[in-house]
């Protein structure tokens, strides 16, 4: 069993030997914390922020909970005030508007060394689910300098891996004819995407892939390994400093970036610290970040945490059960509706590609999507598996939801920043709820 490169990252970057245990992983974190909040020092917004909390007295992990989260709202209102160096050692910010909001957008802020380890972290990623002989494909977005597609395409250069990227990608049966032509044995994208290859281009060259920036839900990976491939997850955000973790073969949580980040998993309501392995929110500290450091920055994601060691021999942590985020679509009656309970239904359905769910005024809830060709029964499939949703059923049997239309499309605008959404067009909810 091949054992996760991330613990040979980890180590390069906390200065620690290549034996090392949890209790070492976690004395060097924790000494990494000490210096992150020095660091922080240097930010009008940490100052302000930590003014009254005594973060002086905070030495460990276990002791962040003295310290107040940040979220969201904060990095759009204040993320210039976040930063702990000059904007001239800035070389890269990313820009986020989340898709129908009209609000300040979120940007977050790298400088050269920040995306220097994000490099070396794609590097040793990328050689768990890959050999130094193997060809790569990346479909992610490539031409700009410093853009994820550029920094895992340098990445894997450096390590002598022989690599392509396309973006935008291929639709329908031109997935094989690029596949064939280049002869990848792993690709690299969005989990749609990647599906779309795996239909198209089966019995082909590709042997692994990355699904990567966003949910891939259980019933499409099944799919995907229906043709012969193998997936890995990545967990990873703009946040998290565009990497974040990556399975290894065992297939049993995402290997944390643990020199980097320090994960907490927290209850969504009281903001509580939960135990190991329950389910909960998703909080980040960056530990080496130069130019925005975050400090118990709530992401919005439901996942659960595991510091045991893993099958693979693994010392780093693992996030598990990974979910898209927890904001969920309100419906009339109260009940929630989330993007992901969708995907866990949807993507079972063969032929279906990919899809967009829409709520209209008058509480009726609209499907569009994508499928194979001569796949003349998706949308009704695609009906009989929504009503088994019980928020759905529910609402319907009281007369508060009506569902709409089932539609196919040719195709979706290509996005790497879109993450799977309830695009909600009411009147007084008119947002893209993730």
């Amino acid at each position: 069993m091949k054992p996760t490169t991330l613990d040979r990252y980890v180590a390069g970057a906390l200065g620690l030997s290549r034996d090392y245990g949890r209790s070492e992983l976690e004395e060097a974190q924790n000494a990494a914390l000490r210096g992150v909040l020095d660091w922080c020092t240097r930010s009008p917004f940490y100052k302000e922020l930590l003014a009254g909390h005594a973060s002086h007295q905070v030495s460990t992990a276990a002791d962040l909970c003295r310290l107040p989260f940040t979220n969201t709202d904060m990095l759009r209102q204040r993320g210039r005030d976040m930063l702990c160096v000059s904007q001239a050692e800035i070389v890269r910010v990313v820009t986020l508007q989340t898709s129908g909001s009209t609000g300040a957008p979120k940007r977050i802020w790298f400088t050269r060394e920040d995306l220097a380890a994000t490099r070396r972290f794609f590097q040793d990623g990328m050689l768990n689910l890959i050999g130094p002989q193997d060809r790569v494909l990346v479909v992610l977005p490539w031409k700009r300098p410093h853009s994820v597609g550029s920094l895992l395409q340098e990445a894997l250069t450096e390590a002598g891996i022989n690599v392509a990227a396309i973006w935008p990608p291929p639709r329908g049966k031109a997935w094989r004819t690029v596949i064939a032509k280049k002869r990848p044995y792993c690709v690299v994208g969005l989990p749609s995407h990647l599906l779309a290859c795996a239909e198209y281009a089966a019995g082909l060259s590709v042997r692994t892939m990355l699904l990567c920036s966003d949910y891939a839900a259980p019933t499409l990976r099944e799919r995907i390994e229906a043709k012969d491939i193998e997936t890995f997850i990545h967990y990873g955000s703009t946040e998290t400093g565009l990497g974040g973790g990556v399975e290894c073969t065992c297939h049993r949580g995402c290997h944390l970036r643990e020199s980097d980040l320090l994960i907490e998993i927290v209850n969504p309501e009281s903001g509580q610290v939960l135990e190991d392995g329950t389910v909960g929110e998703v909080v980040i500290t960056t530990l080496l970040r130069e130019g925005m450091p975050l400090l118990r920055y709530r992401t919005g994601d439901l996942a659960g945490l595991n510091r045991g060691r893993c099958r693979c021999g693994g010392v780093t942590a693992r996030l598990l059960s990974i979910k898209g985020r927890q904001n969920p679509c309100s419906l009339k009656t109260g009940r929630v509706l989330s993007a992901w309970e969708l995907d866990d239904i949807f993507f079972s359905i063969p032929g279906l590609l990919d899809y967009r769910a829409v709520v209209e005024n008058g509480e009726r809830l609209c499907f569009f999507f994508t499928a194979l060709p001569d796949r003349p029964k998706v949308a009704a499939l695609m009906k009989q598996a929504v009503i088994q949703l019980p928020s759905i059923a529910a609402d319907i049997a009281a007369k508060s939801l009506t569902l709409g239309l089932f539609r196919e499309v040719t195709e979706f605008p290509a996005d790497h920043q879109y993450k799977r959404t309830i695009i909600d067009k009411r009147k007084n909810n008119a947002t893209h709820i993730e």
